[in-house]
């Protein structure tokens, strides 16, 4: 490892669960300990890949998928949109418990109102409508986890809570009333590692590989598309289709856009290369998003815990 600090992009506040992801990451698996790193908040994701871009960074971290709600296609849009391309590097699948966070000395009996961000409020309802004012909380949204905490303290009503983090209430010198209140504690958020310049992973780091194929809405495409990698024996771990935004019109047929995962990577292995190269001959673009590692965090079983 090089004796430089390592700058890592995230966005949304100090706090934020992608923050904490990245902290995690670096702090945890042995590709990076012992490295420096500081982490980086932007408001915006438009910003935080202009600075991956420019070198302002080395490198961004971006939640692209939940095991509760899915593939966050907005951010998988925007990689996809930006020229140049950035690559990603790494995946991290990371679980952090969610807690309910207020001003010091705060009851729950006090809480009329809970903000946060719309996907977390969604996992967390059964918990919140079991409070003492659960049949009429008011659930406000929020930009992010983060600054939903920062919020809190700065209006400094008892009557609002957030949820957040454990270091965002720290952050914020919020109390954490409760821990791990998310209706399913296997909710897991999965993080790509986004840099300016691709890598090479090797066999031995388990390397995945991530495509966006463009395919014209033509009987058998899905089917040719799996047929690439299925006659090579080569695992599709995901695949999800949905329009291109390119070509949507009511007078033509739209484009379809399909996501894959694959064990492999065509850097280190012939038969992923020719499955790439199969794909390119009736695709209308085949886009890699990028070949590399895969990094697992360490799950430790949370329940809730009330203070």
């Amino acid at each position: 490892m090089s004796n430089r600090t390592v700058l890592i992009g995230f966005q949304g506040a100090r706090g934020a669960y992608a923050d904490n992801a990245a902290r995690h990451l670096f702090d945890n698996q042995a590709s990076f300990r012992g490295s420096s790193f500081e982490t980086i908040p932007f408001d915006k994701l438009a910003t935080m890949f202009a600075a991956v871009q420019c070198g302002d960074i080395h490198q961004a971290i971006l939640p692209v998928e939940n095991s509760l709600s899915g593939t966050m296609h907005a951010n998988f849009d925007k990689l996809l949109q930006l020229k140049p391309r950035l690559h990603v590097v790494g995946e991290y699948v990371f679980h952090e418990p969610y807690c309910l966070v207020a001003l010091p000395g705060t009851s729950l009996e006090d809480i009329t109102e809970v903000m946060s961000h719309v996907h977390v409020l969604e996992q967390c309802k059964d918990y919140l409508y079991s409070l003492p004012n659960g049949p009429s909380i008011v659930l406000a949204q929020g930009l992010s986890t983060a600054d939903c905490a920062s919020m809190v303290a700065e209006k400094g009503e008892r009557t609002l809570a957030a949820i957040a983090s454990q270091q965002a209430a720290r952050l914020y010198d919020l109390e954490v009333l409760a821990t791990g209140i998310e209706a399913n504690p296997n909710t897991f958020t999965r993080y790509f590692l986004i840099s300016k310049d691709p890598i090479r992973p090797e066999r031995h780091m388990m390397p995945k590989t991530s495509f966006a194929v463009i395919m014209p809405n033509k009987p058998g495409a899905l089917f040719k598309t799996l047929g690439s990698f299925a006659m090579r024996d080569i695992n599709v771990l995901k695949i999800e289709s949905r329009p291109s935004t390119r070509t949507i019109s009511y007078s033509a047929p739209w484009e379809y856009i399909i996501y894959i995962d694959i064990d492999g990577a065509a850097e280190t292995d012939p038969l992923v290369e020719r499955a790439v190269d199969n794909l390119k001959e009736f695709a209308s673009e085949v886009i890699v998003l990028g070949a590399y590692p895969r990094y697992v965090q360490e799950i430790r079983n949370t329940t809730i815990i009330s203070n």
